[in-house]
C-alpha cells in the first residue's frame, strides 16, 4: 500500500484485475463467469495475520474486558467506601497533622500513597490468580482452538496491569483523601467528634447502590447468557451426535490417487466394521461443525427462478460422502435410499438432497427420481432420497440448500475425508482399535482430527460456552463484591449509631424494630438500585443481541430479569442480617455511657 493510500480505493483496483484476468481464463461455464463479475476483494490489515480464533472470539472477548471493567468498578466503589469509613474514623488524627501544620496537599498524597500500595498489592495477587486461571479460560475457548490461542506473557501486559492498579488507586482513593481532609479542623479538635457514619453519608449509599444496579446488570447478562448457552444445546441438529467417532485421513500424502484412493478407503472401512463394540462405518468429505463448507452452482432442468434470483447463479452446500453415509451418521431419510456399494463410477450418478432443496427445487412434487446437475454442460444426477434438513456450518446457521453425491462417483480418491465410526458404546474406547486398523492398511497413512461427534458440537459450542461460564463467575463475584460492600457499610453504619441506638432503646425501642429498622435500610438501597440495573441490564442486552450473541432469549427476558432480581434480593438480607442483628444487641447503658 502507498502511503496515505485509501484501502477501499487499493480494493476496488485489485477486484477489477481479478475479474478481469480471471474472466480470460473463463470461457465455458456461464455460472462460473457471472460468479466472477459479482466477486469483491476486502483488504485486511497483516500486521497481525489472519486468524479465524481470532475473528470467533474477539467479539466475545471485548464483551468479557467491559463485564471485567464493570467488575473493578464494583470493586473500586468497594473499596472506596471503606476508606472513607477509615478515613472517618481518622479524623481527629488528620485534624491534629493539619494543626500542627502539614498542609491540605501533603496529607491528600499520602492516603492516595496507601491507596496505590493496596492496589498495587490487589494486581499483583491478581497477576497470580491470572497465571492460575489462563489455561482454564483458554481450555474453555475450545480443544480445537487451544493450541492456536496465544497465552503467554509479556511486557504490555504486565504494563497494562501496572496501569489497570493506577487507576484503581486513583478511583477509589481520590474521594476518600479529599472528604478525609476537607473539614475544620479547629472545630474537629473542640468538638472531639470524629464526624458522620460513612453509611449514613449520600456518597456511601450513592456508591452503594451503584454496586447493586451493577451487579444486578451483570446477572441479567449471566442468565441470558446461560439460557443462550441452554437454547443452542437444545437445537435438533439432525443427526445422532452420540456413539460417533471421527477419524480424518489424507491419502494424498500418502501418494494414492483416484481408484487407488478408493480401495484405500474400502478396505479400512471393511476392516473398521469388524472391530469389536463398531456398528458401521463410513466416509464424509467435508467434516460437519468445523465452519468449512464446499459449495457448488447446481442446475435444475425445467426449474423457474423466485423473485431475486439467477438461474445461472444458484448455489448449493455440497459433501461426498461414502455408503451407508445416513445410516452411520444417524441423519434421518424423509424418502428414497441411502447410498450403497453399488453407487461407483460406473453406475448412474446419484444424489441425495434435503428437505429444504427439496422445497426449493421441486415445491410439492416428489422429488425422487428428479434430475439435477452441477451445470447444465454436466450430466444430470438422479434423486435417490431427501434427508431431513442438519445443521452443517453451525448450530444458529438457517435452513440452506445441501446436496451429498457418493465419494465413489467422482475422482476424489486421494483427497482427505473423514471416516465416520458408529459404535455401541462410548467411541473413544475403540478410537485406539481404529487407529491401529489403518496403520496395518498402510502405516505412511496421515490420521489426524481424532475425535467425537460429542466434542466436534462442543468445540463448535465453545464461544458460547466461554460467555456463559465467564459472565456467570463475573455475575456472581460482582454480587459477592456488592453484598460485602452493603455488609461493611451497614456495619460501620451501626457501629456510628451506637449511641443512637442506645437511646432509642432506653426510651423503649424493642429489638425487633431496631432489627427492621437496620434491614429496612438495606431494602431502601436495594430498592433503589434495581431499577437502575434493569435499565442497564436490558440496554446492555439489546447491544448483545445486535452482535448477535443472543439466542432464544429476549434483550428484556422476563425470565432472565426474574432470575437475577431474585438472586440479588435473597442475598442482600444475608449482607444486611449480620449489622441488624448487632445494633438489635447493643446494651442501652453501655451505648449512653460511651456517648
Amino acid at each position: 500500500m502507498k502511503p496515505g493510500r485509501p484501502a477501499s480505493q487499493a480494493a476496488a483496483e485489485l477486484a477489477a484485475i481479478f475479474r478481469q484476468t480471471s474472466l480470460e481464463s473463463e470461457t465455458s461455464e456461464p455460472q462460473r463467469r457471472a460468479a466472477i463479475e459479482k466477486s469483491w476483494i476486502e483488504l485486511e490489515p497483516a500486521s497481525q495475520g489472519f486468524s479465524r480464533i481470532r475473528d470467533r472470539f474477539s467479539e466475545p472477548l471485548k464483551v468479557m474486558m467491559v463485564v471485567v471493567g464493570l467488575v473493578m468498578l464494583i470493586a473500586c466503589a468497594n473499596v472506596a467506601n471503606l476508606l472513607m469509613a477509615k478515613a472517618s474514623a481518622r479524623q481527629r488524627e488528620i485534624a491534629i497533622r493539619l494543626s500542627l501544620g502539614s498542609s491540605r496537599g501533603r496529607l491528600v498524597r499520602q492516603l492516595l500513597t496507601e491507596s496505590l500500595l493496596l492496589s498495587l498489592l490487589g494486581g499483583a495477587l491478581g497477576i497470580a490468580f491470572a497465571v492460575w486461571a489462563r489455561d482454564g479460560i483458554v481450555y474453555l475457548a475450545g480443544a480445537a482452538a487451544g493450541g492456536a490461542i496465544p497465552s503467554g506473557w509479556n511486557l504490555r501486559v504486565f504494563g497494562f496491569t501496572a496501569g489497570v492498579c493506577i487507576l484503581n488507586a486513583l478511583l477509589f482513593g481520590i474521594a476518600p483523601a479529599l472528604r478525609a481532609t476537607g473539614f475544620d479542623f479547629v472545630t474537629a479538635l473542640k468538638s472531639g467528634r470524629t464526624g458522620r457514619a460513612a453509611g449514613r453519608l449520600p456518597i456511601a449509599r450513592v456508591l452503594v447502590s451503584a454496586q447493586v444496579s451493577l451487579s444486578l446488570a451483570l446477572l441479567v447478562g449471566a442468565v441470558l447468557f446461560l439460557g443462550t448457552f441452554r437454547n443452542l444445546g437444545r437445537i435438533e441438529l439432525g443427526y445422532d451426535r452420540h456413539h460417533e467417532l471421527l477419524v480424518t485421513l489424507d491419502p494424498a500424502l500418502a501418494g494414492y490417487k483416484g481408484a487407488a484412493g478408493r480401495e484405500l478407503y474400502r478396505q479400512i472401512i471393511e476392516r473398521v466394521a469388524r472391530i469389536p463394540g463398531v456398528r458401521s462405518a463410513s466416509l464424509m468429505q467435508s467434516r460437519i461443525l468445523t465452519g468449512h463448507i464446499m459449495m457448488n452452482s447446481v442446475f435444475v432442468p425445467g426449474y423457474m427462478p423466485q423473485p431475486g434470483e439467477e438461474a445461472r447463479n444458484l448455489w448449493a452446500i455440497s459433501n461426498q460422502v461414502g455408503a451407508g453415509f445416513f445410516g452411520v451418521s444417524g441423519m434421518h431419510l424423509v424418502s428414497g435410499r441411502d447410498f450403497t456399494e453399488h453407487d461407483n463410477d460406473s453406475a448412474p450418478k446419484v444424489a441425495v438432497i434435503n428437505e429444504t432443496m427439496a422445497r426449493h427445487f421441486f415445491g410439492d412434487k416428489d422429488p425422487i427420481g428428479q434430475r439435477i446437475a452441477w451445470d447444465r454442460n454436466e450430466p444430470p444426477m438422479r434423486v435417490a432420497g431427501v434427508v431431513r434438513d442438519i445443521k452443517v456450518l453451525g448450530i444458529q446457521e438457517g435452513k440452506q440448500d445441501l446436496i451429498f453425491t457418493p465419494l465413489a462417483q467422482t475422482d476424489a480418491g486421494g483427497e482427505a475425508a473423514t471416516l465416520v465410526t458408529r459404535t455401541t458404546g462410548n467411541p473413544l474406547r475403540v478410537a485406539a482399535d481404529v487407529r491401529a486398523v489403518i496403520r496395518s492398511v498402510d502405516p505412511k497413512l496421515p490420521q489426524y482430527d481424532v475425535t467425537t461427534m460429542e466434542t466436534q458440537l462442543a468445540n463448535s459450542l465453545s464461544k458460547e460456552r466461554l460467555l456463559a461460564i465467564l459472565a456467570s463467575a463475573f455475575g456472581l463475584l460482582a454480587l459477592g463484591l456488592a453484598a460485602i460492600g452493603l455488609y461493611g457499610v451497614l456495619s460501620y453504619g451501626v457501629a456510628q449509631r451506637t449511641g443512637e441506638i442506645g437511646v432509642r432503646m432506653a426510651l423503649g425501642a424493642q429489638r425487633p424494630s431496631i432489627l427492621w429498622m437496620i434491614l429496612g435500610e438495606t431494602s431502601r438501597l436495594v430498592a433503589f438500585g434495581i431499577p437502575i440495573g434493569l435499565g442497564f441490564a436490558i440496554a446492555g442486552a439489546r447491544a448483545l443481541a445486535g452482535m448477535r450473541l443472543l439466542y432464544g432469549v429476549t434483550p428484556a427476558d422476563p425470565w432472565a430479569i426474574s432470575m437475577a432480581v431474585a438472586i440479588l434480593v435473597s442475598v442482600a438480607p444475608v449482607a444486611g442480617w449480620p449489622p441488624a442483628q448487632r445494633a438489635s444487641r447493643v446494651d442501652p447503658m453501655v451505648a449512653l455511657r460511651d456517648e
